[in-house]
């Protein structure tokens, strides 16, 4: 099953209606803190690219530029429960046992965007997110700190199989 990272239709949308020389492209942010990425500043014509960041602060948007690239984060209360599989296994298998024993409290943005943008990335990538989760969060319950609150969320927007 292909997963999308929710919201990137949206995205997509705003940025169809900016006067631009080519379609601006939008990727998955290598930003840890950041969704996703679009190069809009590199093709848009002049004040297009402020009146889009306008329109995706309206819609909930917080927006960053560097280096000809605006990154964006929309806040997100969970992950979609489809997003592990319903026995998974590998290190999906451990993650979901860990958030099952060990609620967590600490701030989860980092976490999640991880989680989102390897789900979407393929099996591999989410293998490697899940394995690099599972380390930190074992340590992290080695050394009594919190777990990041990453939870699930059934109204998810996009949540559709």
């Amino acid at each position: 099953m292909a997963f999308r990272i929710p919201w990137r239709e949206e995205l997509n949308r705003l940025l169809s209606g900016v006067p631009a020389r080519r379609k601006p492209a939008l990727r998955r942010s290598p930003k840890p803190e950041w969704l996703f990425a679009t190069d809009l500043p590199a093709c848009a014509e002049p004040g297009a690219a402020e009146a889009f960041l306008s329109l995706a602060g309206e819609a909930g948007w917080e927006a960053y530029s560097s280096g000809g690239w605006i990154h964006l984060w929309r806040a997100c209360p969970g992950l979609p429960e489809r997003w592990f599989e319903e026995e998974p296994d590998g290190e999906a298998a451990c993650l979901r046992a860990l958030l099952a024993r060990h609620p967590g409290s600490a701030d989860a943005r980092a976490e999640i965007n991880l989680l989102l943008k390897s789900r979407e990335e393929g099996p591999a990538a989410w293998e490697r997110a899940c394995r690099e989760l599972h380390r930190a969060w074992a340590a992290d319950l080695r050394e009594r700190r919190a777990l990041p609150d990453v939870r699930f969320d059934p109204g998810f927007p996009g949540d559709e199989s």
